[in-house]
C-alpha cells in the first residue's frame, strides 16, 4: 500500500491536468481543497464551459507536437 501526500498529488497529478484542461479544452477546471483540522480530507472540482471558445489550428498542432503525435 503506497500513501501519497495531497502536496504531491497536488503537485504532480491534479495542478498540471487542471492547466492543461483549461488551456486546451472548452471548459474551465477549478479545484477546492477542503480541511478537517489541517488535514485536507477532500477536494471539490468546479468545472464550466469557457464563453465564446473557439479551437483553433495553433491549439490543435500545439497540443499534436506536446503528445509527440
Amino acid at each position: 500500500e503506497t500513501i501519497i501526500s495531497i502536496k504531491d498529488l497536488r503537485k504532480r497529478v491534479i495542478d498540471p491536468s487542471v492547466k492543461e484542461i483549461s488551456k486546451y479544452t472548452d471548459i474551465s477546471v477549478s479545484y477546492e481543497p477542503i480541511k478537517t483540522g489541517r488535514t485536507v480530507t477532500d477536494l471539490i472540482f468546479s468545472i464550466e464551459e469557457k464563453a465564446g471558445y473557439q479551437l483553433t489550428w495553433d491549439t490543435i498542432l500545439n497540443q499534436q507536437e506536446r503528445l509527440g503525435e
